[in-house]
């Protein structure tokens, strides 16, 4: 962890969770729970998931001193041996009180051969 930045938010979200199907159509279409929306599964494949390998997913959300110290973090968790595809997915500067901080957010995966 860098001296600089701070985690506000952790989450946990694994693709296991996805594997439930239920039918919610008079059509025989299923629809298949991603994780992040329920949609209809058109392919005709009855697997139990979308995705090939379930994995964990985390999010961190935090704030920085600057773009450079949130850079370095980013750095680190990409060389760490927890956490692969690690993606920023917002950063934005803001003031709070009188200090210029940056916010931001983080997706990444749990290795799966931990």
């Amino acid at each position: 962890m860098s001296n600089n930045v701070w985690l506000t938010t952790f989450n946990f979200k694994d693709d296991f969770a996805s594997t439930k199907r239920s039918s919610k159509d008079k059509d025989s279409d299923e629809w298949v729970d991603t994780g992040y929306f329920v949609v209809k599964d058109r392919s005709g494949n009855k697997k139990d998931s979308q995705n090939e390998d379930p994995r964990v997913t985390t999010s961190l959300q935090g704030i920085a001193k600057s773009n450079i110290d949130l850079a370095r973090f980013l750095e680190l968790l990409s060389k760490s041996l927890i956490f692969s595809e690690v993606n920023l997915r917002y950063s934005r500067e803001k003031m709070y009180e009188s200090l210029n901080i940056v916010e931001f957010e983080i997706e990444t995966h749990l290795k799966s051969d931990l």
